[in-house]
């Protein structure tokens, strides 16, 4: 064996020992980037079902406000349909002719009065 062969052997065996290394070394960093993709899944998922449960709980809780706004909706009906019944408008005339009564009544007294004073 000549010294260029030598030279040869031991290129080629360390070639052989780098193929290797890089084998090894590249198969075990594929299986903890599957296992980094499986946590970034998880990570994922856990804040897509806590979006989803916000969501829910956002939507219970507008189905509740619309509810107590239909709730007083009716009562406001309600309470319109007491005053439409109630005729206000008549109300007032009748107070203003029982206050002309009144003034009538005062004016009829206080003549009353004068008369038994003389």
């Amino acid at each position: 064996m000549t010294t260029g062969d030598i030279i040869s052997l031991v290129g080629l065996t360390i070639s052989a020992a780098v193929f290797v290394t890089g084998s090894v070394v590249f198969f075990k960093n594929m299986g903890k980037d599957a296992a980094d993709k499986g946590g970034r899944s998880a990570k994922l998922e856990s804040k897509l079902d806590y979006i989803k449960i916000q969501t829910e709980l956002i939507s219970a809780k507008s189905n509740a406000i619309s509810e107590k706004l239909d709730d007083q909706n009716r009562r406001l009906i309600v309470a319109e349909q007491k005053i439409a019944a109630a005729n206000l408008p008549m109300l007032t005339e009748k107070v203003a002719r029982m206050d002309e009564s009144l003034k009538n009544v005062q004016k009829q007294l206080d003549e009353i009065l004068r008369r038994e004073e003389m």
